[in-house]
């Protein structure tokens, strides 16, 4: 399902709620997406994998995540 999702939390230092927003894609929507920019799209492929937590990818991610792969050309 594609859908913007919004999440907010407290700093418990400082006490400042924040919020920030992520767009999640399907396959279809981001092939549509990146066809409209003027790309010619390849191929997408879904799948699940561990993920890391950190930066430099060390720590890795208790949960699964679902991650497209796409590939394109520019026209």
């Amino acid at each position: 399902m594609t859908k913007l999702t919004t999440a907010s939390f407290i700093d418990e230092e400082t006490g400042k709620s924040y919020s920030y927003s992520r767009f999640f894609h399907t396959e279809e929507s981001i092939s549509q997406y990146v066809t409209q920019a003027g790309f010619e799209v390849q191929y997408t492929k879904a799948y699940d994998e561990h993920l890391f937590v950190d930066f430099m990818r060390t720590e890795l991610s208790p949960k699964t995540d679902n991650v497209i792969e796409l590939l394109a050309t520019k026209k």
